[in-house]
């Protein structure tokens, strides 16, 4: 199976790279083809070649969608229909009930929502607290001691613990950051930077239904809390948000984990 490697504009250097070991592992130059290129003027002709059979995207929803329109049209000298597999971002999200290890709890919110600074699609973007542990002062102080704690700076200080961003926040990320809605306060407030790439982790909190921080995928470092009254109703504010990649919750109630997990 021939593959064509196009990355991202952002990480071209980073897919010569990769395609250069795979070059030195042994892969056929022939087999493995790399096409850098910006992706608005490289993907739709890629997506639309006769020549291809399979398209694996990873990116954004409106992004992913265009792609799959396009595979769908028949051109001239196609063998096949095109497949495509789509990952097309997703609005994260960690429930933590009053039976959780809160301490655990806010270890993990941490790693997960502010690890790679937020730029990974996995990375946990909704908290839901069960109102007990939303009104819990010391849970809410730990979490924001946790996030203003994290060091931000570049990849080579060992001390960083948020690196830089793929590219400084704008769009939805922008706005996010920038814009309170009513409800909303900051626990941590984004901070000013010289450097637009180095972007303070930031949390918003009781976020409302329906907000732009609950249904907006925000590729960045920022987590929104919003408070829930039964687990139902946390579980309808996940789906609400339209995306379905990964989610978790921390419970020691084992009903609670059978629950979510149906």
């Amino acid at each position: 199976n021939t593959v064509v490697l196009k990355p991202a504009e952002q990480s071209s250097v980073i897919g010569v790279q990769l395609a250069e070991i795979l070059y030195e592992a042994g892969v056929p130059r022939e087999v493995l083809q790399l096409v850098p290129g910006i992706g608005e003027e490289v993907g739709p002709v890629l997506v639309g070649h006769a020549d291809v059979g399979m398209v694996a995207f990873t990116g954004s929803r409106e992004v992913g969608l265009a792609i799959n329109r396009r595979a769908a049209e028949v051109v001239e000298g196609d063998r096949g229909v095109r497949r495509v597999i789509a990952e097309m971002g997703g609005k994260n999200a960690i429930i933590v009930d009053s039976d959780a290890d809160l301490d655990v709890a806010v270890s993990g919110v941490v790693s997960s929502g502010f690890a790679y600074a937020g730029q990974k699609c996995s990375a946990t973007s909704l908290l839901l607290l069960e109102a007990e542990v939303f009104d819990d002062a010391k849970f809410k102080r730990n979490l924001r001691d946790a996030v203003e704690s994290l060091a931000v700076g570049s990849a080579w200080e060992l001390h960083t613990k948020m690196n830089p961003l793929i590219r400084p926040a704008s769009g939805d990320l922008a706005r996010a950051r920038e814009v309170v809605e009513p409800g909303e306060q900051w626990l941590v407030p984004p901070l000013p930077a010289d450097n637009p790439h180095l972007a303070s982790p930031a949390v918003k909190w009781n976020v409302q239904p329906s907000a732009h921080a609950h249904l907006t995928e925000l590729f960045g470092p920022m987590l929104s809390v919003m408070r829930y009254e039964k687990l139902d109703d946390a579980i309808d504010l996940i789906h609400q948000t339209g995306f379905g990649l990964t989610s978790g919750i921390e419970t020691l109630d084992e009903r609670e984990q059978e629950h979510w997990q149906r």
